[in-house]
């Protein structure tokens, strides 16, 4: 699961992950390092809201820059929520491929904070667990 802030350049080296370019590029090369197989890859894309007034649509940008990657890369996108004026909080269960997606209103983001469970800080992570970011 990857959440960037802007799309970046094709080429950038600076390694960056809040530039997509860099971001996606980590996350699948990670994939595969830890044995998934690309053929089996799927994406559920969600995001890209103009969420602040003003001439430059990042979120539009951001959308168009993760349609273009998944299809430059042949990974297919099997469902998408993009683009719009309300942001999105996400839900995701790796182990199902399951992904809920909540439209942010302005008195729900706190509350939808609150009934997230915590994770315990005292469990250890599994060997060879993948960080998402």
């Amino acid at each position: 699961m990857n959440h960037f802030l802007l799309p970046g350049e094709v080429g950038d080296q600076s390694g960056n992950t809040r530039y997509g370019v860099n971001a996606m590029e980590l996350l699948v090369n990670g994939l595969i390092k830890q044995g998934a197989a690309r053929h089996r890859l799927l994406v559920k894309l969600f995001g890209g809201a103009k969420m602040f007034e003003g001439s430059v649509n990042v979120g539009d940008k951001n959308a168009g820059f993760a349609r273009w990657f998944m299809k430059s890369e042949g990974i297919p996108v099997v469902t998408e929520c993009l683009r719009g004026r309300k942001g999105r909080k996400i839900r995701f269960w790796p182990s199902t491929g399951r992904a809920q997606r909540m439209f942010m209103t302005d008195d729900s983001a706190a509350a939808i904070e609150r009934d997230l469970p915590v994770a315990p800080t005292n469990v250890p992570a599994p060997e060879g667990a993948i960080e998402l970011f």
